[in-house]
């Protein structure tokens, strides 16, 4: 079906659908207009406000991010020696500001507030789509560990291979 391209087109799109849809009741009509309201009417506005959400790999979300902040390992987490691997979900503003952060596991309350606070700080080039920046959605994991009885904070392509021997080990 071809889109409208003017107001007039839209108005007769519309009552073309209200007449198709007589007989359904007022709440299936609202549903199914809202359906397909982003089809019919990219020209009058209403597209453009349809902001779309992107999940970005993890690799992705590193490379798209201008500000990075690295949590710090918690004073209470090093004393009880806490060490294992931290992830948390973002969600992205269209702007690439980070509106939420969810710790979706961590090896102690304070190391996952630390990663929170931390990410909290990030921001991101939004990707493009039809010329308007997209909201975006990832996870990030960090590796809080102890090497050679020294807390670090690192990111996956600087953590060691789990259970790693041997000569495999960085």
């Amino acid at each position: 079906m071809e889109q409208p391209h003017s107001n007039q087109e839209w108005q007769t799109m519309n009552q073309i659908m209200l007449s198709r849809f007589n007989r359904i009741s007022i709440t299936r009509v609202g549903i199914i207009w809202l359906t397909l309201l982003p089809v019919f009417a990219p020209s009058t506005g209403l597209h453009s406000q349809v902001v779309r959400t992107r999940k970005i790999s993890e690799s992705g979300l590193r490379r798209l991010a201008n500000k990075v902040v690295l949590p710090e390992f918690p004073q209470d987490a090093i004393r009880a020696r806490k060490a294992g691997v931290a992830v948390a979900a973002l969600d992205i503003d269209e702007r690439g500001v980070v509106v939420k952060v969810e710790t979706l596991e961590a090896p102690s309350p304070s190391i996952g507030a630390a990663l929170s606070r931390a990410l909290s700080h990030w921001s991101f080039t939004p990707p493009m789509a039809e010329g308007a920046p997209m909201k975006m959605q990832g996870k990030l994991t960090f590796y809080f560990l102890f090497r050679d009885g020294r807390p670090v904070v690192l990111n996956p392509d600087e953590a060691p291979f789990v259970g790693c021997q041997g000569s495999f080990c960085r």
